[in-house]
Parts: C-alpha cells; sequence; structure tokens
C-alpha cells in the first residue's frame, strides 16, 4: 500500500505571505500608534479590533483565492475573468480611497454621517488583504520578463496601482491630521497607562521611523513583482498625488492651513533610493547584497532626512541624541525587515500557483 499523497503549498511559497502578513499587522498597530499615541487605552482598543478584523479577512481571501484544493474559488475563474476581477479591485478600492477621505473630512468640520469616521481603521484592516491578494492575482497574470527599464503595460500600472492604495492606508498623518489642522480639540485619550505611556515627543518620531518601513516594504514588493526600477517610485508618486489632491481639495472647502503629508514625501525618498539602487544594479538585481544596498541606502536618506528637515517645521521637537538614536535604530530595524519581506512577497506573487 501507498501512503496517499495531499497537496500542500511549499513551505517556501506560504512562508513570504506569512511574513508579509505580519510585516502589515506589525504596520497597522504603529500607525495606531502614531494616530492615538502609544499605549493609551485607545491604543490597546484599536490595535486588537485592527489586528482581529485584519487576521479575518486575511484568513477568508487566503482560503477563497489561494487554497490550494480545486474547488477554490479563485481557481475556477479563466484568465480573463481574474484580469477583470484585479481591475474591479482597483476600482473599489480608489472607491475606497474617496469615501475615506470625505469621512474624514467630514468628522474634521464635525458633520454628522451615516459611517462615523472612527469605523474607518477597522475598514481599512478589511480591505488591505484584499487589495494585496488582487496584487498577487495581478502579477500572476503578467509575463515572465527579465530585469530591465521597459514601459510599464497596463497591467502591470494595474499593479502600481493597487499597491498604492495599501501604502495610502497605512502611512501615517495626511488626512488624519485635518482635525488638528482646523484648530479643533481632538477627542481625548482617556485612561491613558501612565506606568507604560509614551511621551508625545517619542510617538512624533515614530512616524518617519513607520514611514521608512512602509516605503521598503511596498517598495520592494513593488521592484520584485515588476522587476523594473521605477516601479517603487511610481507606486508612491501616486500616494503624493492622491494625499496632495485631497488636501488640496480640504483646504479649499474648509479654510485649514500646514496640512501634513510629511511622511508620505519621505516614503517617496526612500522608494527613489531604491530605485536608483536596483538601475545601478540591474544586471545583478536579484543579487542578495543588492537588496542590502538598495535597504541601507534607503535607511539612512530617509531617517537622515527626517533628522535633518522634520525638526524645521513647528510640528516637530527638536533633535536630541535620544531621539537620533531612536530614529536611526528604529528605522534601520523596521525597515530592514520590512524591505527583506517585502522583496520575498513580491517574488511569490509572480510564482503562486494559479492554473492558467
Amino acid at each position: 500500500m501507498t501512503r496517499r499523497k495531499t497537496k500542500r503549498a511549499p513551505v517556501s511559497t506560504m512562508s513570504a505571505p506569512l511574513y508579509g502578513g505580519a510585516v502589515v499587522l506589525t504596520l497597522l498597530v504603529l500607525g495606531v500608534g502614531v494616530r492615538e499615541g502609544a499605549m493609551t487605552a485607545k491604543f490597546w482598543q484599536q490595535s486588537l479590533w485592527s489586528a482581529v478584523a485584519f487576521a479575518v479577512a486575511s484568513a477568508a481571501v487566503w482560503f477563497a483565492a489561494f487554497a490550494t484544493e480545486p474547488s477554490a474559488l479563485l481557481r475556477r475563474m479563466t484568465s480573463q475573468q481574474r484580469q477583470t476581477l484585479t481591475y474591479l479591485a482597483t476600482v473599489s478600492g480608489l472607491l475606497f480611497l474617496f469615501a475615506n477621505y470625505w469621512l474624514v473630512a467630514a468628522d474634521a468640520v464635525q458633520t454628522k454621517t451615516l459611517f462615523p469616521a472612527g469605523w474607518l481603521p477597522l475598514a481599512g484592516a478589511v480591505v488591505l488583504p484584499i487589495l494585496f491578494a488582487a496584487t498577487a492575482i495581478q502579477v500572476n497574470l503578467l509575463p515572465a520578463v527579465a530585469w530591465d527599464a521597459r514601459r510599464l503595460t497596463l497591467r502591470e500600472i494595474n499593479v502600481v496601482l493597487l499597491l498604492s492604495i495599501p501604502a495610502l492606508l497605512l502611512l501615517p498623518g495626511g488626512a488624519n491630521g485635518w482635525r488638528e489642522a482646523l484648530h479643533l480639540q481632538p477627542e481625548p485619550n482617556t485612561l491613558a497607562l501612565a506606568s507604560f505611556a509614551v511621551s508625545s515627543e517619542a510617538v512624533r518620531w515614530l512616524a518617519p521611523v513607520l514611514a521608512t518601513g512602509i516605503a521598503l516594504f511596498i517598495g520592494q514588493t513593488a521592484l520584485h513583482a515588476l522587476r523594473r526600477p521605477g516601479a517603487a517610485s511610481m507606486v508612491f508618486t501616486a500616494v503624493i498625488f492622491y494625499q496632495a489632491t485631497a488636501n488640496f481639495l480640504f483646504a479649499q472647502t474648509s479654510g485649514a492651513a500646514t496640512l501634513d503629508a510629511a511622511a508620505h514625501f519621505l516614503a517617496l525618498l526612500a522608494a527613489i533610493v531604491l530605485d536608483v539602487v536596483y538601475m545601478i544594479r540591474i544586471h545583478a538585481a536579484d543579487d542578495r547584497r543588492t537588496l542590502w544596498y538598495a535597504l541601507t541606502a534607503s535607511v539612512v536618506m530617509a531617517a537622515g532626512t527626517a533628522l535633518i528637515l522634520l525638526p524645521r517645521t513647528s510640528s516637530y521637537p527638536p533633535v536630541t541624541v535620544t531621539a537620533f538614536v531612536g530614529v536611526m535604530a528604529g528605522s534601520a530595524t523596521l525597515g530592514l525587515w520590512c524591505g527583506w519581506s517585502g522583496a520575498r512577497f513580491g517574488r511569490w506573487m509572480r510564482v503562486v500557483n494559479f492554473p492558467k
């Protein structure tokens, strides 16, 4: 008698999305810390709910799209049907961004809506795995190509758009500061745990660290999924476009001033450095040294720029020795892990097993 063989995804195939999910979950929790203040009662509450929403949505997406059973929904679809699905995901994601901005603006000017803005982080946590799954489906439909500086096709541009939406949802600042820009009193963080509370200055410096991690994760995912230097910059150029347009419209309608997009510009800077390194070493783009060169250069550039330029603004404290060490060490630790995981995640998107 022979033992019955069961279909299982290889460990290497499963580890990449697991690492990617762990990174996104970490970035979600850090984003809550930047938005609500670290180690407050509201931080713990929103972190828990965001983590649960993300985990449940990720499990549902995995079994619906990537389960190896032939009866899985995506495995019964033709390539053309999956392509249509990815386009619908892009349009739906952009509409979600529009609704997100509209609800945050309504909350900032204290206008009542049917869907309170306080639920937006949970909605974003549910949307994230759907967008990453749509990106993987789209990448899997692309032809096998070598690294080069070719022009992007429509399907590859769709990958850029799909990745730009979670990048914007994860980045700190932006629309989250619209209430303060109108000089309205923010909701108090009640029941702060004094024994573990993090100072407001430390929370301020967490934002550029978080932006660096997001830029390297999403940027490396884009680079290795599309195998095209310039892809990371395109993702965060789209992010800047979304945020700048939203800031302009909100400023015109509300009269708010000094709208924040510092984290978005830091992320774009880190993405540009990634692309430059990969363009220089395009002959060895898959080499491990190229990955570490790109990550190191991006961390140094993003963290250094944050420490030099952000203290010149009124919203950031001066650079102390503690702030300098914390930003550099935090950016290096988070950035290297996120970038390494993003590279694996992007490569996994090209090899995930879908029927052609």
